[in-house]
């Protein structure tokens, strides 16, 4: 038992002075000797991390498959209709017309530039003495030359002999007189109504051409049938419906003889009055309820050979008055008067305006927007309507790289000077 003592006392001396040591050896070392350099410092040239070029490439790939799923989902998701191909093919109706975008401020632009050319085409003129400027004359000064105004009755009753009576004639019958309203439309001013009315203010452009299209491929359905009332409708709001029945009413009032009716059926946000700039009160909803007649309601635009009705003030209950049978004796009477009625009438989905009214019209045109109307909305619009004919669909704001026609210029006609004779000096 003493031996294993001694050996294990005898252990730990010798681990001590083992220790003991080093601890000399290395406090020896680190009195008489410095850390070597192996190898100097350097900066470096490029950041440890991030890492950016392949972050870059990553994020790369990650925006390429993003990219892939946000167009395949897209293409699943999207129901609308962008083409008339595919319009036609799916519904089995014919694209009476495809309308491409107007862009109003184009269409000002265009306005204005022809305006200024009349102008510096006038002031030529008169410079050059082919055209001169006269003062209005009042109407108590016109008076023909040579002629003395005409004296009273009481001056010369007793020489004059009495005249002979007129033949009887059967009296005329009775004709709708509208209430001719020329203030800004006639007079000069190219804002006074809406820039998207490009069949008035842009009448060589694509877009109004386009317009005349649709005016006859209109009659190439009618088949020996002639659609006096055609009534223009969308499946939803901001389809554009409006602004196309106005155009198509503007087409059609331009050809020769034809008298012309734009009624704002949309007794709910008749639109028709702000894009004419023409008073709405009194309009349809009073000469329905009996507070105004159709001679005082109509408004006639001259410069447009058109005669519109506005909607008129609102009402509680635009439904009813337009499924009432006073509705139909006023689309009766103006069928007598006018060759074309075109009514510009609501949305049809959630509507019930349309339904009451489609079967008075003898037609009925469905204005669908590329991009935005959907293909359910459009099938619902068509089951609401029914049983009235649908002439067929019109596709509107298309875009216009898909309707450009090569070989004409933007304004659809070649641009021509016009010069005037030289004026001839007297001898």
């Amino acid at each position: 038992r003493e031996y294993d003592v001694q050996k294990k006392q005898y252990e730990d001396l010798v681990a001590r002075r083992e220790a003991a040591r080093m601890t000399e050896s290395l406090e020896r070392r680190q009195a008489s000797e410095q850390f070597r350099v192996f190898a100097p410092a350097s900066w470096p040239g490029a950041p440890f991390k991030p890492d950016r070029m392949r972050l870059l490439l990553a994020a790369l790939l990650a925006g390429a498959c993003l990219g892939g799923l946000g167009v395949v989902g897209r293409e699943v998701l999207d129901r609308s209709v962008h083409d008339s191909v595919t319009l036609a093919r799916e519904y089995e109706l014919p694209v009476l017309g495809e309308i491409s975008r107007i862009r109003a401020a184009e269409v000002r632009a265009r306005r204005r530039h022809d305006m200024s050319h009349i102008q510096r085409v006038l002031d030529k003129a008169q410079r050059d003495g082919f055209v001169k400027r006269t003062t209005p004359v009042a109407p108590a000064e016109r008076l023909v030359a040579g002629q003395a105004p005409a004296r009273p009755a009481s001056q010369d009753h007793a020489s004059a002999p009495p005249p002979p009576p007129a033949p009887q004639s059967p009296p005329p019958a009775p004709a709708i007189v509208p209430n001719p309203v020329v203030a800004k439309l006639r007079t000069a001013d190219p804002d006074a109504i809406h820039p998207l009315l490009v069949a008035a203010l842009a009448p060589e452009s694509p877009t109004a051409e386009q317009y005349r299209a649709l005016r006859t491929r209109i009659a190439h359905t009618e088949n020996g049938r002639q659609y006096r009332t055609l009534l223009v409708t969308s499946p939803g709001a901001r389809d554009g419906k409006t602004v196309t029945a106005l155009n198509l009413a503007l087409t059609m009032a331009q050809e020769f003889h034809r008298r012309v009716l734009i009624v704002d059926a949309d007794l709910r946000k008749g639109r028709l009055h702000r894009l004419l700039d023409v008073p709405s009160p009194p309009g349809l909803c009073e000469v329905l309820t009996g507070e105004a007649t159709l001679e005082e309601a109509l408004v006639s635009l001259p410069a447009y050979h058109l005669t519109v009705l506005p909607a008129g003030g609102p009402t509680s209950l635009p439904a009813e008055m337009l499924g009432s049978a006073e509705m139909r004796r006023t689309l009766d009477l103006l069928r007598t008067q006018y060759d074309r009625i075109v009514l510009d009438t609501p949305p049809v989905v959630a509507l019930a305006d349309v339904g009451v009214l489609a079967p008075m019209a003898d037609g009925v045109l469905m204005v669908v927007r590329a991009g935005r109307t959907s293909r359910p909305s459009i099938d619902r619009a068509l089951r609401e309507v029914h049983p009235a004919p649908v002439l067929g669909l019109v596709l509107n704001d298309v875009d216009d790289r898909a309707l450009e026609y090569p070989g004409y210029t933007p304004s659809g006609t070649a641009t021509r000077r016009i010069r005037f004779p030289a004026r001839r000096q007297s001898a």
